[in-house]
């Protein structure tokens, strides 16, 4: 059995009106990355504020440490799909639940699944080489960006002007515990538009299109830290899927790193059948986010 608590974290331009006094929110994507919550200055303000990481600490932390709460509580899996791809990349790397929070005596594995994410946290300065990169022959070379550019190893992108959150776990933490963690990179070989993607020149720094960005990000974790020190760290690729979440967790693959077993066809069934019911009612609900210009594009939409 599988106990699944999605963490969601409202960006301020989800927001239609003002929430609930008690409701934390996030402003500039920065929930992504650890970032604090809106606070005093913001559009509906708030008297404290949170790190997203911080919050997620505290989840996991009582979840664990009553073991009659949970008592088979087996592993944890951190798990985010493109924004919730950067979190878990981030997640991984600062946070010190696992060395720190989880409560003595339990032996709970730790797993991160990060899946289709628009840019990665890098451990230097250096970026791939345009010039050199061939993926298909496995070459990618990392240089000092020329013509240098401004804050592109600034945290999110790197290591530099960090967050209060990382801050707070240190830069020598965050580079000794990382390669420890066990890490997934499942990859959608399809997932190559620019469909919401960082365009940034900082991550343009990371490649091209999310798929480019991932095979890459991965090189320069063995250049920076040795294959060899990179023992629980895998990269997944997934064939015929592109920035789909849905896809990218029922894939063979992204089944077995979540839950270690496949899929049923009547638990696919299933599942296929809720996904285009709540498909549709996002279309025919909003059909003005789906960049639905032509009525055919609409009817097409609907239909699926």
């Amino acid at each position: 059995e599988t106990l699944i608590v999605s963490f969601q974290l409202i960006d301020d331009n989800k927001l239609q009106s003002a929430p609930p006094p008690g409701m934390l929110y996030w402003t500039g994507g920065a929930r992504f990355w650890g970032g604090l919550s809106a606070g005093e200055t913001a559009p509906y303000p708030r008297g404290e504020r949170f790190s997203s990481f911080a919050l997620l600490d505290t989840l996991l932390t009582s979840l664990t440490i009553t073991e009659s709460l949970l008592p088979n509580l087996e592993s944890i899996v951190v798990s985010g799909h493109s924004g919730g791809g950067q979190f878990a990349n981030r997640y991984a790397a600062t946070s010190p639940f696992e060395r720190t929070m989880l409560p003595g005596g339990r032996n709970i594995p730790v797993s991160y699944i990060v899946m289709n994410p628009s840019n990665y946290l890098y451990f230097n300065e250096r970026r791939f080489d345009p010039l050199t990169l061939d993926l298909e022959a496995g070459v990618v070379d990392f240089i000092d960006p020329s013509p240098p550019s401004a804050g592109h190893n600034d945290y999110g992108y790197g290591l530099d002007d960090l967050y209060s959150y990382p801050s707070s776990v240190g830069i020598a933490s965050i580079v000794s515990q990382y390669p420890c963690r066990k890490v997934i990179y499942l990859a959608g070989e399809a997932d190559i538009g620019d469909g919401n993607l960082d365009t940034t020149t900082r991550g343009t720094l990371q490649g091209t299109n999310r798929y480019e960005r991932a095979l890459i990000y991965y090189e320069h974790l063995k250049d920076n830290f040795g294959v060899a020190n990179l023992p629980r760290h895998r990269l997944a690729t997934v064939p015929g899927v592109g920035h789909n979440s849905f896809a990218m967790v029922t894939s063979d693959k992204g089944l077995w790193h979540h839950f270690h077993a496949p899929m049923t066809q009547a638990a696919y069934d299933t599942a296929v059948a809720a996904a285009r019911t709540e498909g549709r009612g996002d279309v025919t609900s909003d059909p003005a986010s789906y960049n639905l210009v032509t009525q055919a594009s609409y009817d097409a939409v609907a239909a699926e």
